[in-house]
């Protein structure tokens, strides 16, 4: 789920749409990674590793609105905190499957004026 009402506040508050296009931009082209990195660290059961990919993928999926992965991303930082990766992989594989659907969205984030996205409810 994406809230477009983030968006929105960060439209609002940088005032230029292309910077907004351009900060999901880099998202969407640091997402493979990130997702990447929270598997190996699963596949490698490095608690810390976990723990750190985690931690920044949930910060930018929050940048953006992108709130199912930042839910996933929590999750996986209480499993790493907890020591064990019990779960883990599950909620690894949720997070990649939340990913698809925010990159095949995305094309209906970009450059959307404020107000059209005001009246708009969350995508889910």
């Amino acid at each position: 789920m994406i809230d477009r009402g983030v968006l929105q506040q960060l439209r609002a508050e940088l005032e230029d749409d292309e910077i907004v296009d351009s900060v999901l931009d880099s998202y969407l082209a640091e997402l493979p990674g990130r997702l990447r990195a929270l598997h190996d660290a699963v596949d490698r059961h490095d608690v810390r590793a976990l723990s750190a990919s985690a931690h920044l993928l949930k910060g930018a999926s929050a940048l953006i609105g992108a709130q199912g992965l930042v839910k996933h991303c929590q999750q996986l930082e209480l499993i790493a905190h907890s020591g064990s990766l019990e779960g883990a992989a599950d909620v690894c594989a949720a997070a990649s499957a939340e990913a698809d659907r925010v990159v095949a969205l995305s094309p209906r984030l970009r450059s959307a004026p404020s107000q059209n996205l005001h009246s708009k409810p969350p995508l889910v």
